[in-house]
């Protein structure tokens, strides 16, 4: 949420190129970034102001600008990757230190579609398996007639 929160503007400023004397600031213009809508695009002529107060009573003139405001996730870095449970996984609990006591190791503990919770370690080590339930096609049979 914090990247969201879009302080500041983007400013740009228009120069002219010259080739045998310094560049020359025509204008510039600053355009708050709050007043964007992510993923929106813009389309609209903006005003340049005068890039000093010696050339406020000049025409600066517009530019048309279409501005798009987005933004680019980065993938964060893997440090462990392993398979959980042959099916999907339903649900991830990570224990942190201090839940137990100081000597506790942080681990996960998953839940799959395959009837299993499963604990690991960080690493992916297989700590241990609680409970598992089969439930094939013959004993649910069983279980509706029975009823």
């Amino acid at each position: 949420a914090d990247i969201l929160r879009r302080p500041g503007s983007l400013t740009l400023k228009c120069m002219d190129y010259d080739r045998f004397a310094g560049h020359d600031a025509l204008g510039e213009l600053s355009i708050n970034l709050k007043q964007l809508e992510l993923g929106k695009t813009v389309c609209q002529w903006y005003d340049w102001q005068a890039p000093s107060a010696d050339l406020a009573h000049k025409e600066h003139g517009k530019v048309w600008l279409e501005i798009t405001l987005s933004v680019i996730w980065h993938q964060p870095e893997t440090f462990s990757l392993f398979k959980a449970h042959a099916g999907a996984v339903t649900g991830i609990h990570f224990t942190e230190r201090g839940e137990s006591e100081a000597r506790h190791k942080p681990l996960l503990v998953t839940a799959g579609q395959d009837n299993c919770v499963q604990v690991w370690t960080l690493q992916g080590e297989h700590v241990g398996r609680l409970g598992r339930n089969l439930w094939t096609e013959q004993t649910i049979s069983k279980i509706i007639r029975s009823r």
